[in-house]
């Protein structure tokens, strides 16, 4: 179908490199949205879909979530948002989307409780939980798919949302805090995806704009809090280190790494 084939490029092309496991984890969406669209090309109607993030942070996973989900139904994708996101340009997340046709827009509170959907999902379900419990029972979605984002959330909690997940696979964005909850999850495995939405600047940073300072940023870069349980900072030197030695320094010249957020706790970057 045209609209898993989008999904599936979507995902595989950040896990060619990676193990059959991860990239069936990177194809799970897809295969829920397979059954979905038979299921709807039955009924003859569109696929209703939603994503629901009532904090005003993890926005670029709903930028993701977003490009993901556009390509799999001809009608409108539901964005619940905070109106603190959408009302006061936080982050200027609306205005570097850039095109936002095919998504109709609306605050959290604005859900009527009764409109329900054929797949959820729940970008930061470990907050507000009663709030995205009641919610989750009233758009009743055929799939529903909660992203946990911390390994190491209170187990009351973690409980809270496996009992809300049922039948389907917690959902994480790495490989370490799907492997850091595998237990807690069990008999269910989770699975990983990280949806990816191509950004494209409209200045792209000159040699003497980098030089200058940090106010123009190229490369990769890692954002979010600084803290050892939700990103695994030492496999990333290794890795880097690991290339260094196996290509040489100059494999190097052209590699940037910016580690952008708030730092928690003591944080150093190894010398070489």
């Amino acid at each position: 179908m045209r609209g898993s084939s989008n999904c599936l490029v979507t995902q595989t092309r950040q896990t060619a490199a990676m193990g059959s496991k991860q990239r069936a984890a990177a194809l799970l969406v897809s295969l829920l949205l397979v059954g979905l669209q038979q299921q709807a090309q039955a009924a003859d109607r569109p696929l209703q879909f939603a994503i629901v993030n009532q904090v005003h942070f993890h926005l670029e996973v709903v930028a993701g979530a977003m490009h993901v989900l556009k390509g799999m139904t001809s009608a409108p994708v539901t964005i619940y948002l905070p109106a603190k996101v959408l009302k006061t340009g936080w982050y200027g997340f609306t205005t570097w989307l850039g095109n936002k046709e095919g998504f109709l827009w609306k605050e959290c509170k604005e859900y009527d409780g009764v409109t329900t959907y054929d797949l959820v999902w729940f970008i930061s379900p470990e907050y507000h939980i009663p709030w995205v419990q009641q919610v989750s029972q009233q758009m009743k979605p055929k799939v529903a798919m909660y992203m946990v984002h911390n390994g190491h959330i209170p187990a009351a909690d973690f409980n809270r949302i496996k009992a809300m997940s049922g039948r389907f696979p917690l959902i994480t964005l790495s490989p370490h805090v799907a492997k850091n909850i595998s237990a807690k999850a069990a008999p269910i495995d989770p699975q990983w995806v990280l949806p990816i939405y191509p950004y494209s600047p409209a200045n792209t940073c000159s040699l003497a704009d980098i030089q200058a300072g940090p106010s123009c940023l190229k490369g990769f870069s890692v954002q979010g809090r600084i803290e050892k349980s939700r990103r695994n900072y030492t496999e990333m030197w290794e890795q880097i280190s690991s290339y260094r030695k196996a290509e040489g320094a100059d494999a190097l010249k052209n590699f940037r790494l910016n580690i952008l957020g708030e730092s928690v706790e003591f944080f150093a970057v190894p010398s070489k």
